[in-house]
């Protein structure tokens, strides 16, 4: 993305500095420090676009941004730095959260979701992990791959992604104290891939 004209970008970092010293006191600063808190409140804040539209710097133009470029991202930052390192953080989080999608995202992918972080200020971010790499991002070695399963068959239940088990086929289930026996209740109305129906 081209950068920001120096008078656009200029005014950007002022309009920071005011919000900064109007909402961003250092008691304020100290208390989410000391409760470890996340400042969603005030990221939000920065977010909307009657206030400042930070997130909007590395959206293009088309879905909704202002296309900043490397350094007008680069001075965002070092100002933000300069109030509070974990604020800063959440707001550079974004854009790394965004970056995805502008380097690799289809036309669709933009069209859908660069339009949606500008016009409903979202929060953004992605995570990558591994135990050998950490957040090495070139050193890591999982692959993601196509999974397709789930369109040819249903489970008995699922698990959710913080580890809960959820209904699928069957609707409820019993297992017994010593965890070698489920019962499992059936949905209604299953049927197998051919059409029949499902009976237990």
């Amino acid at each position: 993305m081209a950068s920001m004209d120096t008078i656009s970008r200029n005014l950007m970092l002022d309009s920071l500095r005011e919000y900064a010293k109007r909402r961003i006191p250092f008691d304020l600063i100290r208390e989410l420090d000391e409760k470890n808190e996340c400042p969603t409140e005030i990221l939000r804040e920065m977010y909307d676009k009657d206030s400042l539209g930070v997130h909007l710097l590395m959206i293009p133009e088309e879905y909704g941004g202002v296309s900043g470029g490397t350094f007008d991202i680069y001075r965002i930052c070092e100002l933000l730095a300069r109030i509070d390192l974990g604020i800063a953080t959440g707001v550079f989080a974004t854009f790394l959260g965004t970056d995805p999608l502008n380097q690799g995202g289809t036309t669709e992918q933009k069209e859908k979701w660069l339009k949606r972080i500008a016009s409903e200020n979202l929060l953004v971010a992605y995570g990558a992990t591994e135990p050998d790499a950490g957040s090495d991002l070139v050193n890591m070695r999982t692959r993601a791959e196509h999974v397709i399963y789930a369109h040819m068959y249903e489970t008995l239940v699922g698990v959710s992604c913080d580890g809960q088990t959820l209904p699928g086929l069957a609707e409820s289930w019993l297992v017994t104290e010593s965890g070698r026996r489920w019962t499992f209740t059936l949905r209604r109305g299953a049927h197998f891939w051919d059409g029949s129906p499902v009976r237990a």
